[in-house]
């Protein structure tokens, strides 16, 4: 899986991704199959579940279920690339509305 080969560059002992774990590559890369992968098969989609390493991005794909089993799309990400070696990259995507709920201030 792509994805796994992307976690291990993010994970690099002599050059780890410094960003912010859930803007990383991987976890994008992640994020994206498992939104597809939800739409075609639950079962399958719990299995590549337990078949991510890092426990931090398996819960934040666990909430990526919930939201594409709810129909709730993600409206913006940020995906970034922070290392000492200068593999520094930074994307930032808004798509849809911004929705508010509540009532405005004042």
């Amino acid at each position: 899986m792509a994805a796994a080969k992307m976690l291990e560059q993010d994970n690099d002992a002599d050059d780890p991704n410094n960003a912010l774990k859930a803007w990383w590559p991987s976890t994008d890369a992640y994020r994206r199959f498992i939104e597809i992968e939800t739409k075609i098969s639950h079962r399958s989609t719990a299995n590549i579940l337990k078949e991510i390493k890092d426990s931090e991005i398996r819960t934040v794909e666990s909430i990526m279920v919930a939201r594409t089993l709810l129909g709730m799309p993600m409206g913006q990400y940020t995906i970034a690339r922070n290392t000492k070696n200068g593999k520094n990259g930074y994307m930032i995507n808004m798509s849809g509305a911004l929705s508010f709920s509540g009532s405005a201030p004042g």
